[in-house]
């Protein structure tokens, strides 16, 4: 069962995430981009979980490979000092990238040396509400 999340869920919320020894901090909720807070119920109505589902970006850089590393570079440079700028206006403090092939790690650590982007911890996966909804 499921039910929106009331003030006192958060105490217990906190208690299992301290348990978890999960590698994030605590959600910060209250925070507008959060905008779905659901409690996961039992059977008897007692609190085990929540789920949350907070707004992000992804960056998607398609760049043509023909032209020189110099002149990739200072685009995706110009490009991710608009997007920054664009993000922060509407509320958004970070972004995602994900690297495809997957193997792709020379650009993966470029990205990662020349423009502050790191390792993301877990596993990447998504899910469509178009294909599940």
């Amino acid at each position: 069962m499921l039910r929106d999340l009331e003030p006192n869920d958060l105490r217990e919320l906190e208690k299992f995430h301290e348990k978890s020894e999960a590698f994030f901090p605590f959600p910060e909720i209250s925070h507008p981009l959060y905008l779905i807070r659901k409690a996961i119920l039992d059977e008897s109505g007692k609190v085990i979980g929540a789920a949350f589902v907070r707004v992000t970006s992804e960056v998607t850089l398609i760049m043509n490979e023909d032209e020189s590393s110099f002149k990739r570079a200072k685009g995706i440079s110009e490009a991710l000092e608009t997007l920054d700028s664009e993000l922060l206006k509407v509320g958004l403090n970070d972004t995602h990238v994900f690297i495809l092939p997957e193997n792709d790690t020379r650009y993966a650590e470029f990205l990662k040396t020349n423009f502050q982007f790191e390792d993301a911890t877990g596993i990447a996966l998504y899910r469509s509400a178009l294909r599940n909804g």
